[in-house]
């Protein structure tokens, strides 16, 4: 009877464990896809860090009802350098967002590890990006003509 008691406890444990951990990497990689595809819209797109940083938060150009896992407009970072050059670069980074174990040994709340992506890209001489949204990601990052529909 208490041989199977501390196995339980220890088992519990180990469960509530493999879960906070499971817990943070799904946080973590969630938030580097957001980053991934905010970076990509705003290469893709005409330059607007309010609508990259909505792309962090919401996974839409518009702002929503709430940031994903508590993420707030002042956790995301949107800077552009190198405007004029084919050096442009555009980094979205996230830092300070927060998560909680359920772990009762490990409680409270803690930061997470910034998240940052750059994005260099270099555009043709007397590039002008299309007035039509709709038109294909690829035929944009090339500079070509949209892609025939197969």
């Amino acid at each position: 009877m208490i041989e199977g008691a501390l196995v339980a406890l220890i088992l519990v444990a180990v469960l509530i464990g493999i879960f906070d951990l499971g817990l943070v990497l799904f946080i973590q990689q969630t938030f580097a896809n957001r980053v991934r595809s905010a970076v990509r819209y705003g290469v893709v797109n005409p330059y607007d860090p309010t609508v990259i940083t909505n792309m962090v938060l919401y996974g839409q150009p518009t702002a929503g009802a709430a940031g994903v896992f508590g993420l707030t407009a002042a956790m995301v970072s949107v800077t552009r350098t190198g405007v004029g050059t084919n050096d442009q670069r555009i980094v979205v980074a996230i830092s300070g967002y927060p998560y909680r174990f359920f772990s009762p040994w490990i409680g409270g709340p803690f930061n997470g590890r910034s998240i940052m992506l750059a994005c260099l890209w270099k555009r043709p001489s007397g590039f002008q990006p299309p007035a039509n949204p709709n038109r294909s990601s690829k035929a944009l990052r090339s500079g070509s003509r949209p892609m025939k529909a197969r």
